[in-house]
């Protein structure tokens, strides 16, 4: 068996994913839609996380169909940045997810710019602490049990790697 390592990117409306030799020779790639995700009227962009894993896992079982005599060595994972969850210590997702382009968190980012210097990527409604305020807003005091604040691609390595 020759190594192989594999790239999965997780994008807003599909997953890709391809397999290197160590030469960096693509050997094989796969592509697996996703579901659009929901707008909302207040400017908030969320899907469901759970669309993701499937999505990686069909990816993952088509690649592996086209890697007869060759062995995964490696797998790297990125996706969208800012798109954000709240999830229990188990992995389980607590909301929907907000996407990288969620612009609801307009109270958040007004807190945050009180307290956050000009230059701060923490600013703006779009930045990941002011999603991570908002879904914890949104939540309430009934889930205050530890929770995991996650990217996409946090989620997915946690999935892949238990």
């Amino acid at each position: 068996m020759h190594p192989v390592y594999v790239g999965v990117d997780i994008g807003t409306s599909g997953c890709r994913a391809v397999a290197i030799d160590a030469s960096e020779k693509p050997i094989a790639h796969a592509r697996v839609g996703l579901p659009a995700p929901k707008r909302l009227e207040s400017g908030g962009v969320e899907q469901d996380p759970h669309c993701w894993w499937e999505a990686t896992r069909t990816l993952l079982r088509t690649l592996a169909g086209k890697l007869t005599g060759h062995a995964p060595a490696a797998i790297c994972v990125d996706a969208t940045s800012a798109t954000l969850l709240l999830a229990t210590i188990e992995g389980v997702p607590l909301a929907p997810a907000r996407m990288y382009n969620d612009q609801s968190a307009i109270a958040a980012a007004r807190q945050i710019a009180q307290a956050a210097p000009a230059e701060s990527p923490a600013l703006g409604p779009g930045s990941s602490l002011a999603k991570l305020l908002a879904l914890h807003e949104q939540l309430g005091p009934s889930h205050d049990a530890p929770r995991l604040a996650l990217h996409q691609a946090d989620w997915i390595i946690g999935h892949l790697s238990g």
